[in-house]
């Protein structure tokens, strides 16, 4: 089944348009799974695994995916895989997080 069959026209178009405007920082990728952070609103972490199988699954933090929705976010982020498909072997970055120690305390 192709992945775009899960989704609404009107999500599939947002997450073109998401994709386009180079919203999409990838975090990791390797053949069959993709990791991002999709930039809007605010930041939404978004999982994506068994590209390709029977076993697809697709995750997104955002409110809308969270009510068991496939989102725009996940959308951009499996056409930014079908663009690096074939491109990147692996690829990992770690994000650097600073944490305010007196927020702590």
């Amino acid at each position: 089944m192709d992945w775009r069959e899960y989704f609404e026209r009107t999500i599939l178009e947002r997450g073109k348009m998401y994709c386009e405007d180079d919203l999409v920082e990838v975090t990791y990728i390797d053949k069959t799974s993709i990791n991002t952070i999709v930039y809007g609103t605010e930041e939404y972490e978004v999982e994506i695994e068994n590209i390709g199988t029977d076993d697809l699954t697709m995750i997104c933090d955002c409110p809308y995916a969270l009510d068991v929705n496939y989102c725009k976010h996940i959308a951009a982020s499996m056409m930014v895989f079908e663009e690096l498909e074939g491109t990147v072997q692996k690829t990992r970055k770690k994000k650097q997080i600073k944490i305010d120690q007196s927020a702590l305390l």
